[in-house]
């Protein structure tokens, strides 16, 4: 589903997807550098509560393997955040950018509602995803040049407008 999110701009304006792009890939690798390099020991909420409150109950959604470590930041949560925050911030339609925030909101409610983050984990995501996002815009701003304001279609056909 990310693939084709991040894909769709091709066919709106380049520029617009190397934006989308460079907020899914700043954001998503620098939230697995910080989680493997910085945080690899902090366990996921099963093994919290499995090491610190063994009788506490949590609750599982059947299905759904928990992971035990590697739980700051998330990467889910910044990668949802560096590709939703990067669509507001090409889109000027305001319901689009509600909707982008509200689907960011939605993979991070999902990261704790799936016993696989904690609320830091999931704010740490979404505030490296932001930064992504914004330094993907910036940097790809800075470089704007006349084929990235083309779609894929118009640039393979050659077509100026």
């Amino acid at each position: 589903a990310v693939l084709v999110i991040v894909l769709i701009p091709l066919f709106i304006r380049i520029g617009d997807f190397l934006v989308v792009f460079a907020g899914y890939a700043l954001s998503g690798l620098s939230a697995q550098l910080i989680k493997r390099l910085f945080f690899s020991t902090l366990p996921r909420p099963v093994k919290y509560f499995e090491i610190n409150l063994p009788d506490h109950q949590l609750y599982l959604v059947p299905g759904i393997e928990p992971h035990q470590w590697f739980s700051f930041p998330s990467g889910h949560a910044a990668t949802a955040f560096g590709v939703f925050f990067s669509i507001a911030l090409v889109s000027g339609n305001r319901a689009l950018q509600f909707a982008a925030f509200i689907a960011a909101l939605g993979v991070a409610y999902s990261r704790m509602y799936l016993s696989q983050h904690f609320l830091m984990d999931v704010t740490g995501g979404a505030a490296l995803g932001i930064t992504g996002g914004f330094l993907g815009w910036w940097w790809i701003r800075r470089y704007d040049r006349p084929w990235m304001n083309r779609s894929l279609p118009k640039l393979l056909m050659h077509e100026t407008a």
